[in-house]
This record gives C-alpha cells, sequence and structure tokens, in this order.
C-alpha cells in the first residue's frame, strides 16, 4: 500500500526538470488555491516526489507530479502538503509526471508537443532512426505512434499559435498540417505564415478546413 506522508512545502522544490506541466500553470495555481482556501486540502490527492538528485539543492524533495497543489499551498503558507515519496531516476519521474497529469486534468496540448519532441530529439541524438525513436517515444509514454507522428512538429509553432491550440480554439490536425507545411530560410518569415495558415483555417467550416489540409500539405510553402 503507498504511503502517504505530510511533508514540510518548504522542503520541496516545486521548480522541477521532470513535472511534464509547464503551460497553464498560473491559472490552475489559482483554481487550486481557491479550493483550499475554502474547502481546505484533499489528502487522497497527495502530490507526487522524490528525492531531490540535485545533493547541492536547498531542497530535500523534487516534485513529480502535482505542482499546482504545491504552488497554491506554498502561496497559502501552509506548512505541509500530503505527499507520496519515490525514488526513481529522470525517465521514470517523466513518465510517472506525465500518468499522473493525464489522470487528473489532461495535459496542454503545447506541454505534449514539448516532451514528445525532447524524448524523441535525444533518441535520434544517441543514433537512433526517426522511425525507431518515434515508435520507443510511443512506448515510453503508452500512447500511438501517430500521435507522435502529429504532435512531433507542434513545437515550430509561434507561442500565441500554441495558446490558440492549448484552449482548443485551433485543433491538433490543422496546427499539424500548419506546422509542417510551412517552412522558410527565415525563421520569421515562417511564423509569420504560420499565424496567416492559423487566422485563415480557423474561419473555415469543417468541410472547407478539411480541403484547406488538403492544400497546404500538397503545395506546401507555395499555399496561402
Amino acid at each position: 500500500m503507498t504511503e502517504i506522508r505530510d511533508i514540510a512545502t518548504a522542503v520541496i522544490d516545486p521548480d522541477s526538470n521532470v513535472n511534464v506541466r509547464k503551460s497553464q500553470v498560473a491559472e490552475s495555481v489559482a483554481t487550486v488555491k481557491s479550493s483550499i482556501a475554502q474547502y481546505g486540502y484533499w489528502r487522497h490527492s497527495p502530490i507526487t516526489v522524490r528525492p531531490h538528485p540535485d545533493k547541492e539543492a536547498p531542497f530535500e524533495y523534487e516534485v513529480i507530479a502535482g505542482q499546482c497543489r504545491l504552488r497554491a499551498c506554498l502561496e497559502l503558507d501552509l506548512a505541509e502538503i500530503p505527499a507520496v515519496v519515490q525514488d526513481m531516476n529522470d525517465d521514470g519521474a517523466i513518465q510517472q509526471s506525465w500518468a499522473e497529469n493525464e489522470f487528473t486534468s489532461e495535459l496542454a496540448k503545447s506541454d505534449k508537443a514539448h516532451w514528445i519532441h525532447k524524448i524523441v530529439s535525444r533518441y535520434t541524438e544517441e543514433g537512433r532512426s526517426l522511425p525507431d525513436a518515434r515508435r520507443s517515444v510511443a512506448e515510453f509514454f503508452n500512447i500511438s505512434e501517430q500521435k507522435v507522428i502529429d504532435y512531433l512538429p507542434l513545437t515550430a509553432l509561434p507561442e500565441e499559435v500554441k495558446d490558440l491550440m492549448d484552449e482548443g480554439r485551433l485543433n491538433v490536425r490543422d496546427a499539424t498540417v500548419i506546422a509542417k507545411h510551412t517552412y522558410s530560410a527565415q525563421p520569421e518569415q515562417a511564423e509569420q505564415k504560420m499565424k496567416e495558415r492559423v487566422e485563415w483555417i480557423m474561419g473555415l467550416d469543417t468541410d472547407a478546413r478539411k480541403a484547406a489540409r488538403k492544400v497546404i500539405s500538397q503545395l506546401g510553402h507555395q499555399a496561402l
């Protein structure tokens, strides 16, 4: 049975390199903070931490999952927080953080894209082929290989376009086609073209969007 311990909030590092949730943190913290202030902390929802891997760090633990709950408690000056301590390496911590965040509240699409791209890049730098890296990442995060393929290009999108995607105003299918087939020798020109294509495709109905994706896929940078 997993042991839940009360750990001092001051000894947990909230700025974790293995916590996969990077987007929409402030909004989530505000929501959690309001709930805790009104109802108190729910003990049945402990955060997950590990012994801090940096022995020189001024913290005893590093948060793996539950950073929004931890930050809310810190802002409310709560001395302790229920936590489960797990001793794991970076890969295990990233996998655990992904799984827990997906279970409690679906990760932002930009966060998924970031971590998929990060691990694929690491594998290819180690000498694996791109197809092999994609298959391995699918296994790593327990997702389909098609999802890896779809999300991989999304890191190229401008931040404001990622925000539209995270807000649900731009779907992943449209975003993937735009990111994959918009390119230029100048990064600024590519970003501007992506923004123009996003504005264009968001103004279309469902059937027209399907046709627009086909046009962009076929014509690449020559399409609108």
